[in-house]
């Protein structure tokens, strides 16, 4: 029964891996001939769609496992998981920005305030004297935990995993704990 749910699964996502995805870049680029504002809503459903069909082929893979069914058999499963797992990530975009800001020294001297805030998941605030500028970013974690950080991170893991070529990158000052979040 579930390597019967595994079939019937791989029948229904190969389709969609093999399917051309539209380019959806951090610079609004639609790809060839198209619009950007046509093509962002149609890759975040493609991306949905991707999403969803890893997510239902992992737990059948996971369920055939506990059943007892081999790896031999499961080989074809677990490259179009592999597929659709890094056709999602590609439409992610290939660079992808986080900002994760050090929560402020203990021992604060008066009159001391932050002059960052998070507007939303994906915006910071800097307040530069009397104006606020606006930085936009993939997400924004201020502070955020270790595992808030790894879970926007992990599709990234599982790629270098599967053998894809990924790079990491920490920028900051000196103290500001970049190794720490890596």
């Amino acid at each position: 029964l579930a390597l019967t749910e595994v079939r019937r699964l791989l029948e229904e996502l190969l389709p969609e891996v093999e399917r051309p995805s539209p380019k959806s870049g951090h610079n609004g680029d639609a790809g060839a001939g198209g619009d950007a504002a046509e093509a962002l809503p149609a890759s975040e459903d493609r991306l949905r769609c991707l999403q969803q069909g890893k997510a239902r082929l992992a737990e059948a893979l996971r369920s055939a496992r506990q059943a007892g069914v081999g790896d031999q058999e499961l080989q074809e499963a677990e490259r179009c998981r592999k597929r659709l797992h890094n056709a999602a990530e590609d439409l992610k975009g290939s660079i992808r920005v986080f900002c994760r800001v050090r929560p402020m020294m203990g021992g604060r001297e008066e009159g001391e305030t932050d002059v960052t805030a998070a507007v939303d998941t994906t915006t910071l605030s800097v307040a530069n004297g009397r104006t606020k500028e606006l930085f936009m970013f993939d997400s924004v974690f201020l502070p955020g935990t270790q595992e808030e950080v790894f879970e926007d991170c992990r599709d990234l893991v599982q790629s270098a995993l599967d053998g894809y070529n990924v790079t990491l990158f920490a920028y900051g000052q000196t103290g500001a704990g970049k190794t720490f979040t890596m």
